[in-house]
């Protein structure tokens, strides 16, 4: 385990309350009708995708995994165990590189091959090094970037040391790893507890996974959209922890759950099609810390940040118009109760300078004026 001192410092500002809002969502989208009506329990309307910016930095040529936190999105690339902070436009704002014990046999941080990205209740940002396009490996490491500064690895095996390769995983909010694997047209759930990392040893596991039971991704997809929609290559869960989404190259699907057994209701029930999303080597989707979106970014520059905006219930989660900031909100709220001071204090001189007899305040009926305060 290692201490890096600008590590705790860049987490301190940018990992620390996963349920904030990036303050990008929208309660109704543009340009086009919902994809497809919400038609789980939940009753959720999926907005059809929009470009909220695109990322042009050649630091991120194939990012693989997204996790959006207060302010900012962060995201990861294949090949490398680093993460990098984009903002509201899309441009890096800062970086960090895992790093990992400095021993002859340890796998260096540019050998890993992170696939995804997770941010755990307690703020531990998890690169998730499970890739194996030639279905070599049989383990995966889970690579934690701590809020303190400490960087640790969790190491997992699949059953009967079977290979798989595993682009797709979630870190629940009872700390539970659920990984789903790359195959067409299906995929294997594997799940196992998170172990607390071992202070004495540089890597703590390995773990044994479970097989919970296998997705029937050929069932779900369009078959006009051929190959792209048969792979699962994305996941994300809901910060609220009663939604998981999945995504192929092609489209997103959603799932209700009520968080028990994440990994069994996944296998147990069908999910709905949020969006049609047709991105090139389409891999990442993460929530927006409020719930109210979901972010579909892909390996290549540039890559678009697709918005699939989401309403619960018949009403929107949250947020506000897209590129006006949740401060912005405080500052308009702030504003018009300043606002409502000054027309106090003026009401008040009023009264005690006036002839003219004046309401009793303290006992007539209140009506504030109704104000919009955004158009």
């Amino acid at each position: 385990m290692t201490r890096p001192g600008r590590l705790a410092a860049w987490l301190g500002g940018v990992v620390v309350a996963t349920a904030a809002t990036w303050g990008m969502a929208a309660p109704t989208a543009t340009g086009g009708s919902p994809v497809e009506p919400g038609t789980s329990a939940g009753s959720s309307t999926y907005a059809a995708p929009r470009v909220l910016c695109t990322v042009t930095d050649e630091r991120l040529p194939e990012i693989s995994g997204a996790a959006g936190i207060p302010d900012g999105l962060l995201v990861a690339n294949d090949k490398l165990a680093e993460v990098f902070t984009l903002d509201d436009g899309c441009s890096v704002s800062g970086a960090t590189r895992w790093r990992g014990p400095a021993t002859e046999d340890a796998t260096p941080a540019s050998d890993r091959d992170v696939e995804d990205l997770a941010v755990g209740p307690d703020g531990t940002v998890w690169l998730v090094d499970s890739g194996s396009n030639r279905i070599s490996r049989d383990d995966v490491s889970l690579l934690g970037l701590e809020p303190d500064g400490t960087s640790t690895e969790l190491v997992f095996t699949y059953p009967q040391g079977a290979a798989r390769d595993v682009e797709a995983a979630l870190v629940t909010q009872d700390l539970q790893l659920v990984l789903l694997t790359k195959e067409r047209g299906t995929s294997t759930v594997f799940t196992a507890r998170l172990p607390a990392p071992d202070p004495n040893a540089d890597v703590t596991g390995p773990v044994e996974l479970t097989a919970v039971g296998r997705l029937d991704v050929e069932a779900w997809a369009d078959p006009a959209l051929g190959e792209a929609a048969l792979y699962l290559t994305g996941a994300a869960l809901s910060p609220d922890g009663r939604h998981v989404a999945v995504r192929t190259a092609a489209e997103i699907f959603e799932w209700v759950v009520d968080g028990n057994d994440l990994a069994a209701e996944l296998v147990d029930a069908e999910p709905t099609r949020m969006a049609f999303v047709e991105q090139r080597q389409g891999e990442s989707i993460t929530y927006t810390p409020d719930g109210s979106s979901l972010l579909a970014l892909s390996e290549q520059l540039p890559s678009p940040v697709l918005v699939v905006d989401i309403e619960r219930n018949g009403g929107s989660v949250g947020g506000g118009p897209v590129g006006v900031p949740r401060w912005g909100y405080g500052l308009l709220v702030g504003a018009a109760g300043a606002l409502l001071l000054v027309l106090v204090v003026a009401l008040w001189r009023v009264r005690t300078t006036s002839r003219e007899p004046v309401p009793d305040l303290d006992h007539a009926p209140h009506h504030a004026p109704e104000q919009e305060l955004v158009p």
